[in-house]
Order: C-alpha cells, then sequence, then structure tokens
C-alpha cells in the first residue's frame, strides 16, 4: 500500500469518527444537531477511495477539531480548504504541501476561525493560492512576510487590526495585486 492510499484510509476513518460523535452530541445539543445536519450534507463518510485521489474541495468547517491530521496534506488534487470554525492551535507541515491549493480558509467572521498563533514560512510553497482567509483568527500574531512571494494572491481576507497595520499586509496592499478585505469583527452580544 503506498502513502497516499494509508493517508486516505485514515481520513476516511477520521470523517467515520466525527460522523459518530457528531451524531451522538447532537442528541444532547440542538447547536450540534445544526451543525451535524450540516456535516451529513456534506456527505463526506461516502467518498470512495477514488473521490478522495480526486477531490477538489473540502470543507471541513465547524467541526470542532482540536488538531488537523498531516495526512490532508497527501490529497494534492486539493483547490480549496476551509478549517474555519475550528479549535486548531497547530497547522501541520504537511499542509503546505497542497501545490493545488488556490482557496484556503482558516477563518470567517461568520463561523470563527481557528486559535492558531503563527502560520508558517511555508505558505510560500502554495504557488497558486489565490484566496487566504484569517478572519477571527485573533490569537495570529504575525503575518508571514513570504505572503509577498505568491504572485497569485487576489484576496486576503482579515479581521484583526493590528495584523492589518502590518507591514505585510501594507506592502501586499501597495506592492501587489492582493485585494486585502478588512472586516470588523462583531462585538459580542449581551
Amino acid at each position: 500500500m503506498n502513502i497516499k492510499q494509508k493517508a486516505i484510509e485514515d481520513i476516511q476513518k477520521l470523517f467515520l469518527v466525527t460522523d459518530d460523535y457528531l451524531k451522538k452530541s447532537a442528541k444532547k445539543e440542538n447547536y450540534i444537531a445544526m451543525i451535524y445536519d450540516i456535516w451529513r450534507d456534506r456527505d463526506y463518510i461516502n467518498l470512495s477511495d477514488k473521490d478522495f485521489h480526486n477531490i477538489k474541495e473540502l470543507d471541513l468547517s465547524l467541526l470542532m477539531w482540536q488538531y488537523l491530521l498531516p495526512e490532508f496534506g497527501y490529497l494534492d488534487t486539493l483547490e480549496s480548504l476551509n478549517l474555519s470554525g475550528n479549535y486548531l492551535t497547530e497547522l501541520p507541515d504537511t499542509l503546505w504541501k497542497l501545490h493545488n491549493l488556490q482557496n484556503l480558509s482558516f477563518g470567517s467572521v461568520v463561523f470563527g476561525g481557528n486559535p492558531i498563533t503563527t502560520i508558517s514560512p511555508k505558505i510560500r510553497n502554495l504557488k497558486k493560492l489565490e484566496i487566504l482567509d484569517i478572519s477571527s483568527c485573533d490569537n495570529l500574531l504575525s503575518i508571514p512576510k513570504e505572503l509577498l512571494e505568491l504572485e497569485n494572491l487576489l484576496y486576503l481576507r482579515m479581521s484583526q487590526y493590528s495584523l492589518y497595520k502590518s507591514s505585510v499586509v501594507q506592502t501586499l496592499q501597495k506592492e501587489t495585486n492582493c485585494c486585502v478585505l478588512f472586516e470588523e469583527a462583531l462585538p459580542p452580544i449581551k
């Protein structure tokens, strides 16, 4: 068995565990029931091996994951990956090997972000990246200067004012074709 096939099997097992966890939790909490309905609509547990070998898009938002399996880095046909609304504090190095990735979302103003503190300089390997969403990733301390090496980066969406004022973002806006979309996060409801 080759390494990619083993990675696909591990991802399929994770999807089954996620499905089981959400199904059991949905019986206890209405919020989880809504997430479970969204998860079931995505129908990832029924993907075949062939589907995984050709998969273009994965929406893994709102799954309450605390870590991301390094095996996702073997899905080399991925063009879009949404990880918003999880509890990811670290990202595996294999993520930066997804050379076909065009859209990468770590957060959104709707689903929330992740408590990641850094984005690896290895993001420069994502040469086809066009859209990066880091909205609501409030623990993010800096943006790597390697974003400036991404010639195809068209949109950076963010909600962190301190990062918006950083030299990297200012350079992106002034010296590249990248449009920085700054959206202030909504204040907490009291």
